[in-house]
């Protein structure tokens, strides 16, 4: 995904700045689109502050002049187990999910060799088509 920000321009062309001096954010323009987006938490806190992104019921919305677009939080950051991608609290908890239940079996994700993993991201699917 691709996302440039549009910012507001006075009939001369200039941006128009705030009293602090930045630029006045206008909106977003979206490109290269995928069904299944990962949101990291700096993005998703710097897009809500500038006022093109909103969460709201189990969504991230990202709001263009074309209209908005609406991605499902389908896992949030934290451990999973790689095996099963259940959802796990820490890593001891891992480690006793993982030797409790895949005790001998070669983790399914090479990155992650002891079988669990820690995601920083909102894993999301685009709702709609693209």
């Amino acid at each position: 995904m691709e996302i440039k920000r549009i910012f507001k321009k006075d009939d001369k062309g200039e941006l128009i700045r705030d009293q602090d001096g930045d630029a006045i954010l206008d909106t977003i323009r979206v490109k290269r689109l995928s069904k299944m987006q990962n949101f990291t938490q700096k993005l998703i806190d710097r897009a809500i502050r500038e006022g093109f992104m909103s969460m709201i019921k189990g969504k991230i919305v990202l709001h263009t002049n074309d209209g908005d677009l609406s991605y499902k939080i389908v896992r949030s950051p934290g451990y999973f187990c790689c095996h099963d991608n259940e959802p796990l609290g820490g890593e001891k908890e891992c480690r006793e999910y993982v030797e409790a239940n895949f005790k001998g079996i070669e983790s399914p994700d090479k990155n992650n060799p002891a079988g669990y993993r820690k995601d920083n991201f909102h894993a999301c699917e685009l709702e709609g088509e693209i």
